[in-house]
């Protein structure tokens, strides 16, 4: 059995990672909802990470492209977050979803496609099992070098935002 069987056991994500050139998943349980997760997460940006998408501006341009927007940080709401395709979870476009199963999002630019997604999984206890899935498809050579500099950040920011997460749920309760 894979590591990987959570997600390849749902068609809209297993037929998204066949074609992805990287995958991340960190997994952590928590008593909240997929919806509580997944908002709490998309509503994560600290100065820290806008000061990363500020350097992430200048450093595209050394690889002959541009940062189109520059994420803001908006709150979203549990019942605000959309499963239906094509809408908008915070700068990502949601590409498919399940209530209470999975979300995933994509942002794109013409380099890179990056999907940052939650699989939740019914654990024991009142617990569940999320499963926090980042990819990445390289749309031009550049991309490759350029997510092999940002790497190390990006698992700072899913470790960061899985943090955050958590403890948001503990101060709620």
């Amino acid at each position: 059995m894979s590591d990987f069987a959570p997600l390849e056991a749902i068609p809209a994500l297993a037929d998204h990672l066949s074609a992805v050139n990287y995958l991340h998943v960190k997994t952590v349980e928590s008593r909240q909802s997929l919806r509580e997760f997944a908002a709490t997460s998309l509503s994560y940006m600290p100065g820290w990470m806008r000061l990363l998408y500020r350097v992430r501006e200048y450093f595209v341009m050394l690889l002959g492209t541009r940062q189109e927007d520059m994420p803001g940080k908006e709150a979203i709401a549990p019942n605000e977050l959309s499963f239906r395709p094509g809408d908008l979870g915070s700068f990502f476009t949601v590409v498919a979803g399940e209530e209470d199963r999975f979300w995933l999002g994509e942002a794109r630019d013409d380099m890179i496609a990056g999907c940052l997604g939650f699989v939740c999984e019914p654990g024991k206890d009142g617990f569940n099992r999320f499963h926090l899935i980042t990819t990445a498809t390289y749309l031009r050579r550049q991309a490759r070098i350029y997510f092999n500099v940002i790497r190390p950040f990006h698992h700072l920011v899913i470790h960061s935002m899985a943090r955050h997460v958590l403890a948001e749920a503990k101060r709620r309760s």
